[in-house]
C-alpha cells in the first residue's frame, strides 16, 4: 500500500494482485471515496443521511470501505468490464445470463485475476 498526499486528494494504492485487473486507488473527492479497481470499474461510497453529523457520516463511509476492501482481498467481489456498462458486485455461485453478458460483458474478474 502506498500513501499519496497531494493538492487535491488523499490517494492511497493497492498494487494490482493481478496485472489484468490493476491497481487499485481509494480517492477522496468532496464528500464522497471513490475505490477505482483499475480500468475496469470504480465504486463511490457516501452517507446523505441529513440528521447525522459530519464525523458520524465520515465513520459510516469509511465503515462501509474497510468492509468493502475486506470482501474484494477475500475475492468475494466480482468486476465487469464491459462494452455498455462497467461495474462490481457480490460474487454468485450461478453463472452469469446472458443478457447479463450483453449488458456487462464476457470479462469477469476478481482481485486475483480472471475468472
Amino acid at each position: 500500500m502506498e500513501l499519496i498526499d497531494d493538492d487535491y486528494e488523499t490517494m492511497i494504492v493497492f498494487p494490482a494482485a493481478h496485472p489484468l485487473v490493476g491497481n487499485m486507488e481509494i480517492l477522496e473527492e468532496n464528500d464522497e471515496l471513490v475505490v477505482i479497481i483499475g480500468k475496469i470499474t470504480h465504486k463511490n461510497f457516501g452517507n446523505y443521511e441529513g440528521k447525522l453529523s459530519n464525523a458520524e457520516k465520515a465513520e459510516r463511509i469509511t465503515e462501509n470501505v474497510i468492509n468493502f476492501l475486506a470482501e474484494v482481498f477475500a475475492d468475494r467481489i466480482e468486476f465487469f468490464d464491459g462494452v455498455m456498462f462497467n461495474t462490481c458486485r457480490k460474487r454468485k455461485r450461478r453463472r452469469r445470463n446472458y443478457l447479463y453478458k450483453i449488458l456487462f460483458g464476457s470479462k469477469t474478474y476478481i482481485w486475483s485475476g480472471p475468472v
